[in-house]
Order: structure tokens, then sequence, then C-alpha cells
């Protein structure tokens, strides 16, 4: 009977001992593995032609563009590019990429002036600010607020705005010493455009050429001097053949940069319209980034050369902005000629600047 109860006694704990490890067994739920699809860009080989030599600021930034889609998009989408307005002059690569010979140009809206009113409207605001970090923004938000004259513009030659760029800190290198505004009185100087009408001011006579042609015309004698963004001096290499450079912080021209035929534009799909666009806002930040260590290896470069180099006092800088007709007003001229609202476009872009803290020493867009 003993035996008994004890084998019975010994079945009811094994029995029990089984029930609580049931109930301490754990639950377990298995969840599926969470996955990342990888944006899968169609294979293609876009061709781009630059108007500016492959070392310049301008170049490095469209390098970078076509670089980095390279990158992102896994090696699906790459570029065949070619520099210093090797494909076609600068004043016919915009036609080329209106009718799709070539997919992309970086270049300036200034070789086509006559399509674009206006697109020199910064020029008109020299020795108030050279820094890319205003300008660019500043521009941007111009762009957006005049879409008539920032966007439609470029539609109707059928492009599509990717960047904008900076031709930054233009300056004067020259074969003869410049310590103040009267030693220009009486040269000759490169210049073009807008820019001639400010060496004008000073007394100057301004010479109108291409970037291409300096070095030969300074080292002939047809001109004295050469008006230029200093990484173009460099590119150039005026600097060989002028000895002086006058560092002016006169101006930076931030403009369109990177444009694509509008028809390509469109047969991108989403995705990878969204990764050119991401791109394009990496590679201004990029340009803003390098442009005035650039400035400063330039000016390395001069002081290699054996360059003197001397910077424009203030009081002359301010001399020479009051002696400078108002180049806004002629542009907002042009733009209300095109039936744009010119000067209300150039007095907002018064405004943006002041809003950004510029300090302007005189009145800019007075109508008369």
């Amino acid at each position: 009977m003993k035996r008994i109860l004890m084998l019975a006694g010994i079945l009811v704990l094994v029995l029990s001992l089984a029930g609580a490890c049931k109930k301490a067994a754990p639950t377990t739920t298995t969840k599926p593995a969470a996955t990342t699809a990888a944006v899968s860009y169609p294979k293609m080989k876009l061709s781009l032609a630059s108007a500016f030599a492959a070392t310049t600021l301008q170049a490095l930034e469209s390098k970078y563009f076509t670089e980095e889609i390279t990158k992102r998009s896994g090696g699906s989408i790459t570029f065949d590019s070619t520099y210093g307005a090797a494909l076609a002059p600068v004043g016919e690569m915009l036609g080329l990429v209106g009718k799709g010979a070539v997919d992309l140009i970086d270049w300036s809206p200034s070789y086509s002036a006559a399509l674009f009113p206006g697109s020199d409207l910064d020029f008109a605001y020299p020795f108030t600010t050279s820094d890319p970090d205003i300008l660019i923004p500043a521009a941007h938000k111009l762009r957006n607020e005049f879409p008539q004259w920032g966007t439609e513009l470029f539609t109707k030659q059928n492009v599509k705005v990717l960047t904008l760029s900076v031709h930054p800190f233009y300056g004067i290198v020259s074969k003869f010493p410049i310590t103040k505004l009267d030693d220009l009185k009486g040269r000759k100087i490169a210049a073009i455009g807008l820019t001639a009408r400010i060496i004008e001011a000073a007394g100057a006579t301004g010479v109108s050429s291409p970037a291409q042609e300096r070095y030969l015309q300074m080292q002939t004698g047809v001109v004295e001097g050469n008006w230029l963004p200093l990484n173009l001096q460099v590119a150039f290499k005026i600097h060989e053949v002028g000895k002086y450079y006058m560092e002016l912080d006169a101006l930076t021209h931030a403009t369109e940069h990177i444009v694509m035929n509008l028809d390509k534009w469109k047969s991108l799909d989403a995705a990878t319209q969204k990764l050119f666009t991401d791109v394009s806002a990496d590679a201004e930040t990029y340009v803003r980034n390098i442009a005035k260590k650039d400035y400063t290896d330039s000016l390395q470069i001069l002081k290699t050369a054996g360059v003197t180099i001397t910077p424009l006092p203030d009081a002359e800088r301010t001399k020479w902005s009051n002696q400078v007709p108002d180049l806004a007003a002629d542009q907002a001229k042009l733009m209300e000629d095109k039936g744009l609202p010119g000067f209300a476009i150039a007095q907002r872009y018064t405004a943006i600047l002041k809003e950004a803290g510029v300090k302007l020493s005189r009145e800019y867009a007075v109508k008369k």
C-alpha cells in the first residue's frame, strides 16, 4: 500500500512539473525581416558640354554634379562631358541643348543675353557684396518670386534649369600698378557687357573681347588690364602677362549654370528627376563651399608668380560705386521692353540684398 501511494505521489509531482514547464514556455512570434528596396535607375549615358575650362570653379561644379549622379545611381547613369566650349562656341550652346543635340550644358545666360533680359542684373550692384552664400540664395529667391522671368524664359528655349553657379570675386590683372581709382584713367581694360560700363565709370576704356583672347591682347598691348573673376584670370594664365592685381572684391555673378533639354527632362521617371534635383542642390552647396578656398588658392598662385597684389581701399570702392551709372535701372528697362515687370524685379532684388544684411551706399533701380 505504501509502495502504491509513493508511486502515485511521484506521478502527481511529475505531472505538476510538466504543467509548470508548459506554462513557463515563452510564446514567440516570427516577424518578417524588414527590407529596403534600392531605387533602380534606368541605364543611360548623357552628354554634357561645358563652356568652361576643366580646371575652373564652374567646371568643378559640373564635375561634382555628374560624378554624384553616377555614384548615387549605382553607375546606371553616366556622362560624356566636354569642356572649354570644345563642342561649340558659347553663343551656340543654348541652341544645341534646346534642339537636343546635347543633353545638358553648363554655361551662362550672359552668352545669350538677348533671350534673357536682366540676366546680368547682379552686375548692376558692384561693390556691394561678393559673398556666394548671400548671392545664390538671393538669386533663387528672386527667380521664385518672378517665375515669368526666372523660369518661363528658359522654358521658351526648351531647357530646364538645374543649378545656379557663381562667377566670383572680380578683379583686375594689369600691366601697370593700380593703388587708387585715378590710376585707371585713360587705360584700356578688357571687359564685357555691364562690366565694361563699370570700368568706364572709373575713367578707363572698356575693350569688349572673349576671355579666351585676352592673354594675347595683354601680351601684345591691345589692352593693359583684364577684368575677370580671379579663378578665370588664373585659368587663362593672364597673370603671366600682367604682374599687378587690383583686389577689388567688386562683385560675384550668381546665375543659371547647368540646364537640360526639357524633352529629355520630361522623359525621366519621377525617381530619376528627384535624383537630379537632389544632386543639383548639393552641387550648389559644393560650389558655395569651395568658392572662397578657390579664391585663396588663386591668390597664392599669383603670389608665387611674383604678381603684386593691392587691395582697393574702402574709400575708393565707395567712390567708384557712386560713379557707376544706375545700371540696375538700365537692366529694369531692358526687361520692361520685353513685357516683364523689370523695375519690380530690380527693386525687389535691392530689397533682398538689404534683408540679407548687405549695406548699400546708394540707391538702385530708380525709375525716372
